[in-house]
């Protein structure tokens, strides 16, 4: 169970990495959606 567990954290914590930084995108590109240039990926 312990493998589970630690399987199952791990899946949470990428979720909530992946979903903050995609909040943080949004926003930072909602603020400032007239500076950045059409086409534009910080990828």
């Amino acid at each position: 169970m312990n493998r589970q567990h630690k399987i199952s954290q791990g899946v949470d914590y990428t979720v909530i990495w992946l979903y903050a930084i995609l909040v943080a995108i949004g926003i930072f590109s909602w603020l400032n959606i007239e500076q950045i240039p059409i086409g534009f990926n910080p990828f």
